[in-house]
């Protein structure tokens, strides 16, 4: 009886208020209905420990600031800024490795946001491996296709920046989309499994503003982990050390598969590249982070499966493939590659250059009768050799000189292939430093004895640049040799910044030289 009494007062009461009372009520019944249910999962998530490591927000400025600083420090250039929501990014104005950065943070000429009516436009995205050296591989191919005056007009941006994950490519396509690209080229790996600047890249940074926003009011919240984290991100707690690589390899192939809707959604293509590999040397990817297990052999192992990854995708989702990896492992890797086993060399770009117009004809952007005037016309200077030949004669054939007499050759080389010989060529900008020499080609003479060379080269400069057909004759004076016994001198070409030609094609010659006792 009682509790029907307290039912009928509870309903008079409720009937006497107005309309917007019964509102608010209602709303305050809502709100502290989800209040509960979150503050119910929060202690939930917690009790279970979960966690995803984060940091905070004048952490992860401190992080930015450093990690631009030390890219500045590594490239002598003032290129590198931090940015909130790429970790750092390339200023206006600023040259790195010879190349000019335009105001959207590419390289070259800004394009316009409107591309003309029946361009191609091509946006290469990556890290150093297509960004690095004077001239690269998206320059290369730019060039074939505008001297083979074809109707058909390309334009190939470059927005690669040194250092880059899928993660930070990913969220810079979302910021140069408006450019409408039909091909999105996209050349990442090495960066991917590098050890982590502090925890892995999909939790530095922000992707959009408004999850900045987000980040910076309810970083403490596991609720907002939770729901913040990547698809392929979200686990019970990790502190720093525990994590092994700027993206998992789930991560990398979730950020591939995301891009690829992107574009696709965009109206737009993608060519996936994987990024060839030599042994043994990949110090690129060391660290002083890095776990003691991290060796070369350990990190060739995560990037032969990265770019499993990268093949994988490229079945399943029906993406045009540039596997440079296969191509570079057919031919010889150390003419292909710099030293540390990661770069190209200008030889590995111009054969990059040429799979990439291979690409552009599998995808239709060339049609067959193109494609052979665009590859029939193909020519460059040696600052990025296309095939640099060479002919040589020498006189003597064989030197017999005494200790501490000066040895004296005759040369007449001929250039036999199809670059022209540069006699100077000076970069205006390379970095902080101004008219750098690059490409000025010269010859060398290098004396070798039994065991290795004497470390004494002698060099001559061109007269003047010589062009496919024609000869040049220098008269070489080496220095004495102070050791009687027989020795080798060999002689070859090399270009200022680029080093010696024969890793790009072009013979080098070799005489013998015997040094008599006095």
């Amino acid at each position: 009886m009682g509790s029907l009494t307290r039912r009928i007062e509870r309903q008079l009461l409720y009937s006497r208020l107005t309309a917007a009372q019964r509102r608010r009520r209602r709303w305050l019944a809502a709100f502290l209905a989800f209040a509960t249910t979150l503050l119910a999962a929060e202690l939930a998530l917690r009790l279970a420990g979960y966690r995803v490591e984060q940091l905070l927000p004048a952490q992860q400025r401190e992080l930015r600031e450093s990690a631009s600083r030390m890219l500045n420090e590594q490239l002598g250039t003032d290129a590198f800024l931090p940015d909130r929501f790429l970790l750092w990014k390339m200023k206006d104005g600023a040259n790195v490795a010879g190349r000019d950065v335009n105001p959207l943070g590419l390289f070259g000429t800004p394009p316009s946001d409107k591309k003309s009516s029946g361009t191609v436009r091509i946006l290469c995205m990556g890290d150093s491996v297509p960004a690095l050296t004077y001239v690269t591989f998206p320059v290369i191919a730019e060039r074939f296709l505008f001297r083979s005056r074809i109707a058909r007009r390309f334009e190939i941006l470059d927005a690669s920046v040194v250092g880059y994950t899928s993660e930070q490519v990913l969220r810079r396509y979302r910021q140069l989309r408006r450019l409408q690209p039909d091909l999105v080229l996209v050349c990442v790996g090495w960066n991917d499994h590098a050890p982590p600047l502090n925890l892995p890249d999909c939790h530095l940074g922000y992707r959009t503003l408004f999850s900045e926003v987000l980040q910076r009011l309810f970083y403490w919240s596991r609720i907002y982990q939770w729901m913040s984290a990547p698809p392929a991100g979200g686990s019970r707690h990790k502190g720093p050390a525990d994590f092994a690589m700027r993206v998992s390899k789930e991560q990398f192939e979730a950020n591939l598969r995301s891009l690829i809707r992107e574009v696709r959604k965009a109206k737009g293509e993608v060519l996936l590249v994987t990024q060839p590999w030599r042994d043994p040397q990949v110090g690129a990817t060391a660290s002083t982070n890095s776990p003691a297990e991290s060796t070369a052999t350990l990190q060739l192992s995560y990037h032969r499966e990265y770019n499993d990854i990268v093949r994988k995708i490229a079945a399943t989702d029906r993406v045009l493939l540039m596997d440079l990896e296969e191509e570079f492992t057919r031919r010889r890797r150390e003419w292909l590659l710099e030293s540390d086993g990661i770069h190209l060399s200008g030889a590995g770009h111009n054969l990059a250059a040429r799979m990439l117009i291979g690409a552009l004809r599998n995808c239709g952007y060339l049609s067959p009768q193109e494609f052979e005037v665009v590859v029939a016309r193909a020519r460059y200077e040696s600052v990025a050799p296309d095939r640099p030949r060479a002919r040589w004669a020498v006189e003597p054939s064989h030197a017999v000189v005494a200790i501490g007499q000066s040895v004296v050759f005759y040369v007449l080389v001929q250039n036999v292939g199809n670059t022209i010989w540069l006699r100077e060529h000076v970069v205006p900008r390379f970095g902080l430093r101004q008219q750098v020499p690059y490409g000025g080609v010269e010859i060398f003479a290098r004396i070798t004895g039994q065991d290795a060379p004497l470390g004494r080269v002698t060099t001559a400069p061109l007269p003047q640049s010589i062009y496919p057909g024609e000869s040049t004759s220098q008269t070489l004076v080496l220095a004495p040799v102070e050791q009687p016994g027989s020795y080798i001198v060999e002689l070859g070409l090399r270009a200022a910044g680029i080093g010696e030609l024969t890793r790009f094609g072009a013979e080098s010659t070799t005489v013998s030289l015997t040094v008599r006792p006095e």
